[in-house]
């Protein structure tokens, strides 16, 4: 039997030498990663102690099983394969449904190879309310202080056991270190494979190409319409193989070959040999289009056509319907011989449909710093803010970039200064309330101007981290607020309070192309806030 402890921030700077391992808080909800971890995993790695790792879950932040691990996941990914993994289930937890503890453990499980540990105190033990993840597999860290033995009705044995919570959390391990390294044994969170071969893909294969396919063009400015839209064209030419031959037939002369069925084949496979791709491989066959997109010099493929004389780069950025814009890449791209017009249309409600609630198997990641952001089209090109004269620094402007970097899709939000901001969205149906979330834009009101701002993270102790851009201040900056101030930040006139919050929304906008050029009308006399923006007046843009 092992001795040890679990630490998290409350616990400074640590000596483990005397334990035989330590447990270390990684993560609480989503995109929160405890102050105190690396401090922690630092002193682990100087004195040769075991260590693991446990997540806070917070299912009443409304966040998925899925969406938590993978922020925790992202923070000890360096140690896969030597720690030992927990979920700690307590408090607010328990109100929710084991399920959720359940998805939270398989998906570590399914994506590291270790099996992770549940943390729960012996009445939830004993109650069998968790019974679901002893027939999972998932073994006991059991929580029962100045008892000789923990009480244990559900699970046969205890792995771990907490039998103190004062000074210090301090635990048994039930094995050898042997056994504590094979808890520990994994391998790493592997990115999304291609599935590939000379056949037809079957659809969860089609489902993990999808995500790849989205995941790729997502970084590129698409939204999410127009990748529904070319993988619903991508289904019906290849099942969204890399590898398919036309009819299964390799090598026919005039015969189709690859994603959407280059045709003549020998266009995609000597285009990836000179570039250095195996013909199979699927990122090689973005790459191509791509380029096709960007540099039409190299080769011509889309032609606009009189039915949708919409350009590449419309399609590329249009927040049209997956229908309508499968349409489009079927005449203006494709041209197939065969139309199939309405299988590639429904194909490509399916895709939106399921890439919009799997999120393309990606997380939300927290901007804290400007890297990437200057010359970025979410800031520019494709921000009506900085078309109009008003780009960075500017909250607005900063907050429509932020959302189309975040969500993928051509953000609808108001136009306005930012003290318009918060009647604006609600009369257009935006969904607002006085809770922070990920994502949301919080809503500062003040006659001069206002301010917007991002929520990127939220504390354990209910405080929130927004990004932020000031007219005429700084280009990007990071703030703390508290809700004992009600989230108001400190630089702000005596008279602003905060309205309440904007939640992202990644529905369609309209029905409407989104023009690469919007016409705007003059702005309004009136002063520029310090951080809001002059008041702009949108027209003939259908939003």
């Amino acid at each position: 039997m092992l001795s040890g402890l679990d630490v998290s921030v409350f616990q400074g700077q640590m000596d483990f030498s005397s334990y035989d391992f330590v447990i270390i808080k990684a993560s609480e909800g989503w995109a929160y990663q405890d102050e105190g971890m690396n401090r922690h995993v630092q002193s682990a790695l100087s004195t040769n102690t075991p260590f693991g790792f446990y997540h806070y879950a917070r299912p009443d932040l409304g966040n998925s099983p899925q969406t938590e691990a993978d922020s925790f996941l992202s923070y000890v990914q360096p140690y896969i394969g030597q720690a030992v993994f927990a979920l700690d289930w307590e408090q607010k937890s328990l109100n929710y449904p084991a399920s959720w503890a359940l998805e939270w453990c398989s998906y570590v499980k399914q994506k590291t190879g270790t099996t992770p540990f549940i943390y729960i105190q012996a009445s939830v033990e004993n109650n069998g309310s968790m019974r679901s993840l002893y027939q999972g597999g998932f073994p006991l860290w059991i929580a029962q202080w100045e008892v000789s033995q923990p009480q244990v009705e559900t699970w046969d044995k205890w792995t771990l056991w907490q039998y103190q919570g004062s000074p210090l959390d301090l635990d048994y391990f039930d094995g050898t270190i042997d056994d504590w390294n094979t808890w520990a044994g994994g391998g790493s969170v592997q990115p999304l494979e291609w599935v590939t071969g000379n056949r037809y893909l079957s659809s969860s294969e089609m489902q993990n190409n999808a995500k790849i396919v989205y995941q790729y063009f997502n970084k590129q400015g698409w939204t999410l319409n127009a990748v529904a839209g070319m993988l619903g064209n991508m289904q019906r030419e290849s099942t969204i193989n890399p590898g398919i031959w036309e009819s299964l037939q390799p090598y026919i002369p005039g015969g189709g070959y690859g994603l959407v069925g280059w045709t003549p084949y020998t266009r995609i496979t000597e285009w990836l040999t000179s570039h250095g791709y195996a013909i199979d491989d699927g990122n090689g066959q973005l790459a191509k289009i791509q380029e096709e997109w960007l540099d039409p010099s190299v080769e011509v493929v889309w032609i606009e056509t009189s039915t949708y004389p919409i350009s590449f780069n419309e399609f590329v950025t249009s927040t049209e319907s997956p229908e309508f814009l499968a349409s489009v890449f079927l005449y203006n791209y494709e041209r197939a011989g065969v139309a199939a017009e309405s299988e590639r249309r429904e194909n490509a409600r399916y895709w939106y449909d399921y890439l919009l609630a799997n999120g393309g198997g990606s997380v939300f990641v927290p901007r804290l710093n400007s890297d990437g952001m200057e010359g970025n089209p979410y800031w520019y090109d494709y921000n009506p803010f900085y078309l109009a004269g008003y780009g960075l620094p500017n909250c607005t402007a900063y907050c429509w970039g932020r959302w189309y970097e975040i969500q993928g899709v051509y953000p609808e939000l108001p136009l306005g200064n930012a003290n318009t901001w918060w009647n604006d969205a609600q009369n257009m149906g935006k969904k607002t309330g006085q809770t922070p979330q990920l994502g949301a834009i919080i809503v500062t009101w003040y006659s001069d101007g206002g301010h917007v701002a991002v929520v990127e993270q939220i504390n354990s102790d209910g405080s929130i981290v927004t990004s932020n851009s000031g007219w005429g201040s700084s280009y990007f900056w990071t703030e703390t607020l508290y809700p004992e101030n009600g989230y108001l930040a400190s630089w702000v006139p005596s008279e602003a309070y905060v309205q309440g919050f904007i939640y992202l929304d990644i529905s369609p906008v309209g029905p409407g192309p989104v023009p690469d050029r919007p016409t705007f009308g003059k702005a309004s006399k009136g002063k520029a806030s310090k951080y809001g923006n002059l008041w702009l007046t949108l027209r003939g843009v259908k939003q």
